[in-house]
């Protein structure tokens, strides 16, 4: 967590681990399944989008917003994301069309002692 100071009264709190991706990419999502197909940037390229989006990472969704999701849980953890697919762990989409990848949230670090 970065921890950044504006002026003397005002303090903003930043979760450095949310990310977008570099290159706006799309993919396509279908009801009822837990895959995102076509992943690719605008010029068709889904390289981009498998250097841009870290396996492990959570695809976090608003549910007043997007509602991409069933389930009441807000993050879906990506599991793969190879040959312009994202396969999400047990996430079944609740509506189908083309949306826009992101924001996504980095996995946390592994707590060693």
């Amino acid at each position: 967590m970065d921890l950044t100071i504006a002026s003397p009264n005002v303090m903003f709190v930043v979760n450095s681990r949310v990310y977008m991706p570099a290159n706006y990419a799309r993919g396509t999502v279908t009801s009822g399944t837990s895959t995102i197909t076509g992943c690719a940037s605008d010029d068709n390229n889904s390289t981009n989008v498998t250097t841009d989006i870290v396996a492990g990472s959570i695809l976090l969704d608003d549910p007043t917003e997007n509602r991409l999701f069933a389930t009441s849980s807000t993050d879906h953890v990506v599991l793969t994301n190879s040959g312009g697919t994202i396969t999400l762990n047990g996430a079944s989409m609740l509506k189908s069309g083309t949306i826009q990848l992101g924001p996504f949230c980095l996995p946390a670090a592994s707590n060693t002692t």
